[in-house]
């Protein structure tokens, strides 16, 4: 008995995988939309010649990034340690004008930077697609 029942079921698949494949058929008869179909599938060659380009490209510019700007993005979590000597005067604590509650104060590096390559690929990515606004 559960024999039957599953032939019955991989039948069921097979029917349902039918159903799936119906819009190619109805595609094979209708001419415009074979004509739509076979210039998307001829386009995908140039689409991945330009992808491999941008890619790249990115990826010379993050690597100038990294020796150009590589750690020179670092800043006080608080104002008021500037560079250069931000590092030295960014120790301790601090107090917020605003609110007057007393925070500490770190060296950190901001979320957009160059001192690996995958943060320097991810920059150059958001800017690019002028993802980076907050």
């Amino acid at each position: 008995e559960m024999g039957v029942l599953a032939g019955q079921g991989q039948v069921a698949k097979v029917m349902r995988l039918m159903r799936a494949l119906r819009p190619l058929r109805l595609m094979k008869r209708n001419k415009g939309m074979r004509l739509v179909i076979d210039a998307l599938i001829c386009t995908l060659a140039p689409v991945a010649y330009v992808v491999v380009f941008a890619s790249l490209t990115l990826v010379v510019f993050a690597l100038m990034g990294m020796k150009l700007f590589g750690g020179k993005f670092m800043r006080c979590s608080t104002p008021g340690a500037e560079y250069p000597a931000g590092k030295v005067e960014c120790s301790g604590n601090h107090v917020g004008l605003e609110d007057g509650i007393l925070v500490p104060r770190s060296w950190e590096n901001p979320y957009f930077s160059f001192d690996s390559f995958g943060q320097s690929m991810l920059t150059l990515f958001q800017v690019s697609t002028v993802q980076y606004v907050d």
